[in-house]
C-alpha cells in the first residue's frame, strides 16, 4: 500500500507502527519525512500536511478523541465549538489544554482515535451542560444510531455522582 492512501484512510495522521503493519515499509516512511511529503508532529507520528489537527493530537497525546471533540467524527449536533480538547487516556497523566476522559466501553472507531458513539455520548452526558449533551443525544436518536446496548453501568454512576453533588439525596 503506498503511504499517501493508508494516510488518507486514517484520517490523514497515523502512527508508525499501524502504517508498518500496513504494509508500507519504513524506507517509504523515511524517505517521505526527509522529502516533507508528510510530517512528524511527534515520535512515531505521520500525518499529512492537511491532517485533522484533532487526530494529530489524539495521537501525539496517546489518546482517544472524546466527549464533545468527538461530536464532529460523528456528526453530532452541537450548540456551539468548545475549546478544550477532550481525550481518553488511560495512564490519567495531566496533560495541558486536555480535558481527560479515563475510561471507554466500547473500542474506538475502526482506524482511527475516536472513540465510538456511545462512548461519545455518555462522556458528554457526564461532562457537559445538560443542553450540550442532550443535543447531542437527541441527534443520534433522530437519526437512528442510537443502540440500546448501552453500558446498565452508565446510568448508575450518573445516578451515584449526582446523589454525592446533591446534600439533600441520599443513597439507598
Amino acid at each position: 500500500m503506498d503511504l499517501a492512501t493508508a494516510l488518507r484512510s486514517r484520517g490523514g495522521t497515523a502512527r508508525r507502527r499501524d502504517l508498518l503493519k500496513a504494509g508500507v515499509s519504513a524506507w517509504t516512511l523515511r524517505r517521505a519525512v526527509e522529502r516533507g511529503e508528510v510530517d512528524a508532529p511527534a515520535r512515531g507520528v505521520l500525518a499529512l500536511p492537511q491532517a485533522s489537527a484533532a487526530l494529530t493530537e489524539a495521537y501525539r497525546h496517546g489518546g482517544i478523541i472524546a466527549c464533545v471533540s468527538a461530536a464532529p467524527f460523528h456528526r453530532l449536533w452541537q450548540l456551539h465549538d468548545v475549546p478544550e480538547f477532550h481525550l481518553a487516556c488511560g495512564n490519567g497523566l495531566e496533560r495541558p489544554g486536555v480535558v481527560l476522559h479515563r475510561s471507554l466501553s466500547r473500542p474506538p472507531l475502526s482506524g482511527l482515535p475516536v472513540a465510538a458513539l456511545a462512548d461519545v455520548l455518555l462522556h458528554a452526558l457526564r461532562c457537559r451542560p445538560a443542553a450540550e449533551s442532550l443535543v447531542m443525544v437527541q441527534c443520534a436518536v433522530v437519526r437512528g444510531e442510537l443502540d440500546r446496548g448501552l453500558p446498565p453501568a452508565a446510568a448508575a454512576g450518573e445516578q451515584e455522582r449526582a446523589g454525592a453533588r446533591s446534600p439533600g439525596l441520599r443513597r439507598p
